[in-house]
């Protein structure tokens, strides 16, 4: 046994939760009371795999508080560097759970694990300070909870097993009760809509808005929530000091949901499982909760929280209830009653079936169950990238009017409007919709996630099942429909919001789950208050940080809190809401949100080095060892398993990530076969205000009669207007109009790209100069990760620095095009009558001549050979051939049809020569005629608009097409064929002075510094 002397404690810069004012304390790393010195020694496990980590038995670990009940805290050794994660993550992917008796489990290096255990991780390479260590497993039991707790937890999981008639569980035979993949697991808390990015209430429990009351199964999940929301409170408690500061940042920035109370930072995501024991087969129980008893990952998991699974099984006393194993840290644990787990789903784990004894009775048989609550934290909950649907936004509904004590009431021409329900009469279809809607000749129809609206009589309806208004002498504007699929459709103010006749009564607008409507049934009321307090203001800040920046809006977040008053749940009175110093920035960042987030970065960090699954894939650090080539088996040699698509606790949540798939048009021809071509328009094309961006018209196709070209103004018009059925187009200059880049230039648009601007240069602090090249490619050579995960860091925090390094990475990958254009071919042209008697000997005349030669003498390939021609080793040291495409073609010495060639032969031969253009001759010269792109926008617009995302979008996903109609784009390509192109743009407003789209593209120009 060895001791070691524990270095100061470093302070780590997070905030408290629900601290009473902004300005406070920020606690510190605990370092145990203890005052005997800290200690390990070696865990002797005979026959341990070698490649599970070896284990060391601690006291007087610093990060464990030894005031609660602890009984052993273990350290497990291993490497993080990617290389060794890679063959631990191989090893951990082909891990089953034994089968067997805990004995010979532990006879073969498996450690048991009991209540009060610890299990950190710790790489020696790294640090061997146990103030570094990484939590990975705690198990708890029955100590670590009071009599209370633990009978509320009893009482719960006893009403939800009693035997129904039908011979199921009271739970399950409620209509209400979800299975999850038709197997004996419910998710009962939390919920995510993958395809939605949409975190909710489980719809399971929502509550029905006829009726006040909860139903049956709504208590017995209340009941089961609040008794496992507090045994998660307590184990929240006995995580070091630092993880339990740092998972309390993520929500102080976040404010995402809970389960119970707020000192509950376990996954806010809840399933619990049933499984009934066989007598006949040991493995009956397993296979009756589906794949999530055997061994699986769970990749949705939020990587630096935790799972906190509490097992209850209701069994005979004779009857092991099984156990659980983390199979690559080579530990199990019994699932006896009370019996705790917090672990991290993103290491493989399963369970083993409960033992029966031969003679157990029918009676004990029928009412045994084996009985887990598992509280997970999906990455959609915790990430910050989802969307929580607190309540219901107004959807406009007709309010009456009262005027002079008369009630107004509108009757159109003689007809009466008949309304059901709410006006609305809605049939849902597999995922579509249709609403039916009766009154003023209207019908509207949704199906999938398109609109079909048909119009009878004078008004027009909307799909979504909302009440199409009818507004007599006018036309609805199709621009402003608001629709599920469409995410940047603007937030009205409504009449319900409004509220001219003072209605102190909301009635629920949608049938889906929300927090403000079911909640409750989560959440103790000081959590959810808070909750939906803090997610109005992070509306509120959404909405002023759209105003104008020279406005300097700021709320006053303490005031703003204390302001707000709700009744206490246990009758004590009116309480305020918490105040919020990480609460989301206006025109400046908290320091208190800064430090949050940081801490929390850092702790996730430190956190996913020992996770297989995921430090695989981390960059390497300075000190690293270098990657070995992959030597990993095919997949069918591995059988079905694939890493990635683990059968898992929730595969039917991983299943709904599958919406859809990327394909080519298939077309691997370079000439269009037919003229029914599919024409592509990346950018919708009329000014703003002028034509609704819609997805029909982002794509258009030509029709049978219509030429392939779209040189015509004619041909150009009939393929845009299949894109939109009833707008109305203005007149617009014809050039302009042929071309999509320039339909959008607007000066809507320039104002966005300012307002944008104006909010990155908040967080700019310059831009690094480039080393030079050479420089660069050494330092980049050595420290390859550690510079790819700065620059990614730089890109997520300074986001001006992207369009800086953007218009470089535009300039730069173009440059090659415009020396071939601008430089060499015209250099040809030059020395073209001079070729034999010029005095300029360089690698051009060289290959030149080399080229006349070969187009003269039909060659059939043209070899371009640095060590026959020395003078073209100036340029490249490596031979080149390329097919002579000329060769049946006689030229005579000195024709134009002879330079032509040349001109030809050199353009495609010399880039591909290289390097800098790829062997698909589609792609060369879609990539060649960016190059003419970005040099008229630089010359016309100049350098500052490669800097606007408009311009990055159009470069991203340019295409020759876009700009040159004309069938010559795939016979001779010239670069005259952008003349037209060129003309549209010098006619554009943009370069008229006085013009308002004149006017916002200065304005833009003036926002960007000296870069």
């Amino acid at each position: 046994m060895r001791s070691l002397t524990i270095p100061a404690s470093p302070t780590y810069q997070l905030p408290r939760l629900f601290l009473p004012s902004p300005t406070y304390q920020l606690p510190n790393v605990m370092v145990s009371s203890q005052t005997a010195a800290y200690s390990e020694e070696v865990v002797p496990l005979p026959n341990r795999h070698s490649k599970m980590p070896p284990v060391m038995r601690c006291k007087n670990h610093p990060l464990v508080d030894y005031s609660t009940f602890v009984k052993n805290v273990y350290v497990m050794t291993m490497k993080t560097d990617p290389a060794s994660m890679e063959k631990t993550a191989d090893f951990e992917e082909g891990l089953e759970v034994p089968g067997g008796t805990a004995d010979e489990w532990k006879a073969n290096g498996l450690l048991e694990l009991h209540s009060g255990d610890y299990v950190f991780c710790r790489d020696p390479a790294k640090s061997t300070n146990p103030q570094d260590d990484v939590l990975a497993v705690i198990t708890t039991g029955a100590a670590h909870h009071d009599h209370k707790t633990l009978k509320a937890f009893d009482d719960a999981t006893r009403a939800i097993l009693e035997v129904a008639p039908e011979g199921t569980t009271v739970l399950e035979a409620e209509p209400q009760a979800r299975r999850v993949q038709k197997s004996r697991c419910y998710a009962v808390g939390n919920s995510v809509e993958r395809q939605r990015r949409a975190v909710a209430p489980a719809a399971a429990g929502k509550s029905d808005p006829k009726k006040r009351d909860k139903n049956e199964y709504q208590k017995l999940i209340d009941r089961l929530l609040k008794a496992t929301g507090d045994m998660c409170a307590n184990v929240s408690k006995l995580l070091p000091e630092k993880v339990r500061a740092a998972l309390n940042a993520n929500r102080e920035v976040l404010n995402h949901p809970v389960v119970g109370s707020t000192d509950n930072l376990m996954g806010a995501n809840v399933q619990i499982n049933i499984s009934k024991p066989d007598v006949g087969s040991a493995s009956a129980a397993i296979a009756e909760i589906g794949n999530f008893g055997g061994g699986h990952f769970d990749n949705k998991d939020h990587p630096p929280s935790f799972t906190n699974m509490i097992a209850n099984p209701r069994l005979p006393r004779t009857c092991h209830p099984g156990y659980f194993h983390i199979l690559q840290l080579g530990a199990f644990t019994a699932l006896v009653r009370h019996r705790g787990v917090l672990f991290s789903g993103r290491r493989k784990h399963g369970g083993t079936s409960p033992v029966l004894p031969e003679d157990i009775s029918d009676e004990e048989l029928e009412e045994a169950f084996r009985f887990n609550a598992v509280h997970f934290p999906t990455s959609m909950m915790l990430d910050g990238n989802s969307r929580y649907a607190l309540g219901s936004k107004g959807a406009g509904k007709e309010v009456a009017e009262t005027k002079g004590g008369k009630e107004a009431t509108e009757k159109g021409s003689g007809k009466e409007a008949k309304e059901k329900g709410r006006g609305k009469e809605v049939t849902e279809k597999g995922r579509g919709k249709e609403a039916k809607e009766k009154g003023s000749g209207k019908e509207a129809k949704e199906k999938g996630r398109g609109k079909e609206a048909t119009e009878k009589g004078r008004g027009k309806g909307k799909g979504d099942g909302k009440r199409g208004e009818e507004v007599p002498g006018r036309d609805v504007d199709e621009e402003n429909v608001d629709s599920d699929t469409d995410d940047q459709v603007p937030f009205y103010v409504t009449p319900e919001m409004i509220n001219k006749v003072n209605d102190l009564f909301t009635e629920h607008a949608t049938r889906r789950s929300t927090y403000i409507k079911d909640g409750g049934l989560l959440m103790s009321r000081e959590a959810l208050v808070n909750f939906v307090g803090r997610s109005v203001y992070q509306f509120s800040a959404f909405m002023w940080r759209q105003f104008c920046e020279d406005a300097g809006v700021e709320i006053d977040q303490e005031a703003y809190f204390s302001s707000t008053t709700y009744n206490a749940e246990d009758g004590s009175g009116r309480v305020e809401l918490k105040p919020w110093p990480c609460a989301p920035p206006i025109t400046k960042v908290s320091e208190e949100r800064l430090a949050a987030q940081a801490a929390f970065d850092e702790y996730e960090a430190s956190v996913i080095r020992f996770i297989p699954a995921i430090a695989k894939g981390l960059p390497r650090r300075p000190g690293d060892p270098p990657l070995l080539p992959k030597s990993r088996p095919s997949a069918s040699k591995k059988g079905s398993t694939k890493r990635g698509k683990m059968t898992g606790k929730r595969k039917a949540d991983e299943d709904e990530d599958d919406a859809g798939s990327e394909s080519d048009d298939g077309n691997s021809s370079e000439r269009p076969k037919s003229k029914r071509r599919r024409v592509e328009v990346v950018i919708s094309t009329l000014p703003s205000g002028k034509h609704p961006r819609t997805r029909s018209s982002a794509k258009a196709t030509a029709s049978a009669g219509s030429s392939e070209s779209a040189g015509s103004s004619e041909s150009a018009g009939s393929s845009e207007s299949a894109g939109s059925s009833d707008a109305v187009v203005p007149e617009v200059n014809e050039e302009q109009q042929r071309f999509a880049f320039l339909r959008e230039l607007t000066a809507e648009m320039l104002r966005d790209e300012k307002h944008n601007v104006v909010g990155e240069l908040s967080g700019y602090k310059g831009t690094p100069q480039m080393l030079p090249l050479p420089e660069a490619f050494t330092k980049l050579s050595q420290t390859i990760y550690t510079l790819a995960e700065q620059c990614e860091g730089r890109l997520k925090k300074q986001k001006f620095d992207r369009r800086v390094f953007q218009r470089q990475l535009i300039l730069a990958a173009t440059a090659p095009w415009r020396w071939l254009d601008g430089t060499v071919l015209c250099e040809v042209r030059n020395r073209w009558n001079a070729v034999d008697g010029s005095d300029v000997e360089d690698w051009l005349t060289e290959l030149v001549d080399l080229t006349r030669t070969m187009l003269l003498t039909q060659a059939p390939t043209v070899a371009l050979c640095p060590v026959e021609r020395p003078l073209l080793s100036t340029i490249s040291s490596v031979p080149f051939v390329c097919e002579n495409r000329y060769q049946k073609v006689e030229f005579k010495e000195g024709s134009g049809a002879l330079l032509k060639a040349v001109l030809d032969t050199i353009c495609g031969a010399l880039p591909a020569w290289l390097g800098f253009a790829t062997s698909v001759q589609r792609t060369a010269r879609d990539h060649r005629v960016r190059a003419w792109f970005v040099d008229v926008l630089r010359d016309k617009l100049g350098e500052d608009f490669l800097m606007t995302s408009y311009a990055w979008h159009a470069y991203t996903r340019f295409k020759a097409s876009q700009v040159i109609f004309k069938d010559a784009l795939y016979r001779n390509l010239r670069q005259d064929l952008m003349n037209p192109f060129q003309n549209a743009l010098q006619a554009h407003p943009i370069m008229e002075e006085g013009t308002e789209e004149y006017l916002a593209y200065k304005a833009l120009c003036s926002t960007f510094p000296e870069v």
